[in-house]
């Protein structure tokens, strides 16, 4: 199973990448990775590859899969 990282940065983003690696791109170091579902309206991200800018992240926090991600994504949104 593929573990989900969610990141908040120091911009108050939070950005989700299924199994991040750290890559050097362009002088400067960023986590790669691919977009898990629910991370974004209607999936249209999808699986998609993205990076995130490492100085940036502040905290992030570890889930097991990505059905364990999805389940908390669901369950921040019901009131």
């Amino acid at each position: 199973m593929k573990k989900v990282y969610s990141f908040n940065t120091k911009y108050g983003d939070v950005l989700a990448l299924i199994e991040p690696k750290k890559v050097k791109k362009f002088g400067r170091y960023f986590l790669e990775g691919r977009i898990p579902k629910g991370s974004t309206t209607n999936d249209w991200a999808k699986s998609r590859k993205a990076f995130i800018l490492l100085e940036t992240i502040t905290d992030f926090i570890i889930f097991e899969s990505e059905k364990e991600y999805f389940l908390a994504m669901e369950n921040s949104t019901q009131e």
